[in-house]
């Protein structure tokens, strides 16, 4: 794709055939500002309905989730980030965008540990 820098200066980005949702069709730049979001510096909210442990063994990623009297209820296991997080989201263990975000993004260090061969660790 490039870089959006210079994808705003020409425009337009050109479509990527390998990736079915863009097509072969360029993405016109309808607009050249750019926000810059502010630091973070609170907790996430706690999710009424648990939060989730995470690990990496034997080429699964497990997802263990915790209730709050400190109980794993439910342990789900899968082979990508994208499988755990369709399956999260269908047994709709999430209930804030907060969590849901979270879970994304440690679910992608568990696929990118498991591709790597390396050790993953929980934030």
């Amino acid at each position: 794709m490039g870089k959006i820098s210079d994808a705003i200066k020409r425009g337009r980005i050109e479509g990527n055939p390998n990736y079915e949702k863009c097509g072969s069709e360029p993405i016109i730049i309808k607009t050249k500002k750019i926000i810059d979001v502010e630091e973070w510096k609170d907790y996430l909210d706690l999710d009424p309905n648990g939060y989730f442990l995470f690990e990496v063994e034997d080429e699964w990623i497990y997802a263990g989730l915790v209730n709050d009297d400190n109980e794993m209820t439910l342990i789900l296991r899968g082979k990508s980030a994208i499988d755990m997080f369709k399956g999260i989201i269908n047994k709709k263990l999430v209930s804030s965008l907060d969590h849901a975000a979270y879970i994304g993004y440690e679910l992608g260090k568990c696929e990118e540990a498991l591709k790597k061969n390396k050790k993953y660790i929980q934030d």
